[in-house]
This record gives C-alpha cells, structure tokens and sequence, in this order.
C-alpha cells in the first residue's frame, strides 16, 4: 500500500465500494463510511422506515414476512412443498366443513309439505290448465291431488280457488249456490271462479249424486264468454279464465274393491273433462320426511307394494309416511306402536299376515 493507507471494500451487500484506512491502524470497520452508523446511507434508510411506519409505503430493503407461501414458493417442487400444500388443503376442507356445519344448524328445517316441490304428473295437469281443458285427476286416496290443484292454480295465477268435496248428499245447491228466505244469496263452489276467473276444484266426484253431476254440466260446457243464469237471478258471462277441475279414486265407472261408495258417472259429465292418472310420487313421499324418518317412508312403500300384490283392501297412502315420520321425531312410540296407530290402523290379522307374506 502507498502512503501508508490500505484499501478494503465495503461488505454491505449491494454496495462494494472501496474505502482506506492507515496501515498502522489495521482493519476496524467491514463497510464504508456512508454505510457505518451515522453514514448517510444509514440515515436515508432510517429516513425510508420512519415514512413507511406513517403512510404505508414500501420500505425497501426490509424483508418480507415469512408465511407459508413464501416458504412454499421457495422450496418449490421439494417434499417441504408437498406437505405444506396438502396442509393447507386440509385446513381449507376442515374450514369449509365448519362453515357448512354452522349454516345447516342455522337453517329452518323443511315444512311437511314443501312449497316448491311437485307431483311427477304436476307439468301435464298445467299443461291441460293453459289449454283451456278440464282435467280429472283419477288416483288413490292420498296421493295429492288437492294439494297438486290448489298448487296449479298458484302457478297459472288464478284469482280464486274454490274446492267443493263432493258426497252421496250433494246437490246442484252446492255448485251454484242458493237464495234464502230473506233474499239473500249465498254462491256456491262455481260462482266466483265462473265470474271472476279462478279454479274450482270438484273433489271426490266420483262420490257425487250422478244428478247432481249432470246439473254441472251446463256450466261446464260453456264457451268462455257465455253467459249463464245463478240462483240469485244474476246473468253470468263464463270468464275466460275460469278452470275446473275434478278428482276422483275411480274412472267414474263406478266401485271397485277399495272404494265402494263410488257413484258410475253419467257418459256425458265424463266427456266434460281429460283425464290423467294420479298415482303415488314416491319420491316427493319421501321428500316430504325428516332424514331420521327415510326408513319408515321405505317401510311403508314396501308394505303399500305389498298390499297392491296382494290384492288387499287396506289403502296405504302417502299419509301413512306422514302420521309416522310425526311420531319418529316426537321420539315416544315404539315401532310396533306406529304400525299399529299410522298403519294397520285396527286391520284384521289375517289383512296383516297377507300383506306381509307378500314382502
């Protein structure tokens, strides 16, 4: 070294500049003077941190927090790498289940008859609906064709829903109503829907005076826009809107073995209406149940199969499935107790036995 001095490099990293000191002095310091405590670059670096700490901003050379990306994105492609991702797949599915867990204990349970939920024949009944035509829906007891009608008349947006239950006593009264001694007028089931625009649901017509029926035809044969007379003396234009429908056990001719209270009716109120089969939905039975139900609605249909094999007179329908799954979540019966209460409902032995030697 000349004139006594040596010459070193500054070892702060990204520097390397070369600084002196006396020969005589040996080496003291590993970096330059900007960069020793005091330095300006010292200072413009306490500087950078104080401004970072007030406004946010990124503070150069301050390294960056260790997470485990970070640690994963340097140790790409290695075991490390693998066992940190599944790690956090496993937290990320743990995390998803919890959530799921606390959303299905916050959610109301199902209603007994979900709104939203349809009969596997619902869409032909609409479509006859919108046609203009009168559709009899011909099924067992309970498979829900009043439900399935007050529900199409929700659908096509009818401004009235009417329901006349019809029995050996009914009357032509109870379809067009009637006037009382004081004048006044009391409508019957086919008044407002006539008028207005709406459903009228004929049930159990089958079950109707066959008279009674032929009364209705008259109404029912109308063209839109024609007018008919009401007891109360009012005329009466058919609104274009007005849509009857009628549901029965039976095709309307007459009795069979399981409903023998069932009237043959005349050939003429049958042309009045389409007719569409409306057996059980199954899947919309079970659908209607609670999870911890599902067995008893599987044991029932088995039993319902059963006793259509065996060509029994007891009807087991879809309100079997329903009275039971009510007993399973109160939690009190036995199962030989819901048998007994929601299905068999007082059954001779020999019923029994024959229903279930078919299983």
């Amino acid at each position: 070294m000349s004139n006594g001095m040596r010459t070193f490099t500054c070892e702060e990293e990204g520097c390397g500049a070369p600084f002196v000191v006396p020969v005589h002095r040996g080496r003291r310091h590993h970096k330059c003077e900007a960069h020793r405590p005091g330095g300006t670059a010292v200072r413009a670096r306490r500087e950078r941190i104080r401004t970072a700490k007030t406004t946010g901003a990124g503070v150069g050379t301050i390294p960056a927090p260790v997470t485990v990306e970070s640690v994963a994105a340097k140790a790409d492609g290695s075991p490390v790498a693998q066992a940190l991702a599944e790690a956090q797949a496993h937290v990320a599915a743990l995390a998803a289940a919890v959530a799921e867990a606390e959303a299905a204990k916050a959610a109301p349970a199902p209603a007994a008859t979900p709104e939203g939920l349809t009969h596997y024949a619902f869409p032909k009944l609409l479509r006859h609906l919108r046609a203009g035509l009168q559709p009899y829906l011909c099924g067992p007891s309970g498979s829900g064709k009043t439900y399935a009608a007050e529900q199409a008349a929700k659908a096509i947006g009818a401004r009235t829903f009417d329901v006349l239950s019809c029995n050996a006593g009914t009357s032509e009264i109870d379809f067009f109503g009637y006037t009382t001694a004081t004048g006044e007028y009391v409508p019957g089931a086919l008044y407002e829907p006539f008028k207005f625009g709406g459903v009228a649901l004929i049930d159990e017509m089958d079950a109707c005076d066959a008279n009674a029926a032929l009364k209705a035809n008259a109404v029912l044969a109308m063209a839109p826009g024609s007018v008919y007379r009401f007891p109360n003396g009012e005329r009466v234009e058919r609104h274009p809107d007005f849509r009857p429908i009628a549901a029965g056990n039976t095709t309307g001719h007459g009795a069979d073995s399981n409903y023998s209270g069932r009237e043959a009716l005349d050939a003429s109120s049958l042309s009045r209406w389409t007719f569409i089969a409306w057996d059980y939905d199954e899947d919309l039975e079970r659908a209607m149940v609670p999870p911890e139900a599902q067995w008893w609605a599987e044991r029932v249909q088995t039993l319902r199969k059963a006793a259509r094999a065996a060509s029994s007179p007891i009807v087991i329908c879809p309100r079997v499935t329903l009275s039971g799954s009510a007993l399973i979540v109160d939690g009190e019966a036995t199962v030989d107790e819901i048998h007994d209460e929601c299905l068999w409902k007082g059954a001779p032995e020999d019923i029994r036995n024959t229903v279930l030697a078919y299983v």
